[in-house]
């Protein structure tokens, strides 16, 4: 597995938010919100939520489907063996369109 380490609350605050990805997703078009815990992540899908470990590397760990997720310029990356899927940052579920 690979190495956990520990993020400020400032950072993990820094990539909260909704994220929409594309048609070709897992779930399509989908919205993911992201939410800071205590020194981790947490990923809500409409039906479930996923932890999102920070790494060494600056991606997250998503033990549930052992994925990584990487946040970069208003994106989020999700990548699964040779899958990978860009999310854009998306109005929250429930919420007026900006």
């Amino acid at each position: 597995m690979p190495k956990p380490v520990v993020r400020s609350s400032e950072e993990l605050k820094r990539v909260a938010g909704a994220y929409q990805f594309g048609p070709n997703f897992y779930q399509p078009n989908v919205v993911a919100r992201i939410e800071p815990r205590d020194g981790y992540l947490v990923m809500h899908y409409p039906t479930f939520e996923v932890p999102l470990t920070p790494l060494a590397s600056g991606e997250y760990f998503d033990r549930l489907y052992w994925s990584f997720v990487r946040f970069e310029s208003g994106k989020m990356t999700y990548r699964n063996g040779s899958d990978e899927f860009t999310a854009t940052s998306a109005p929250a579920p429930g919420s007026p369109a900006n």
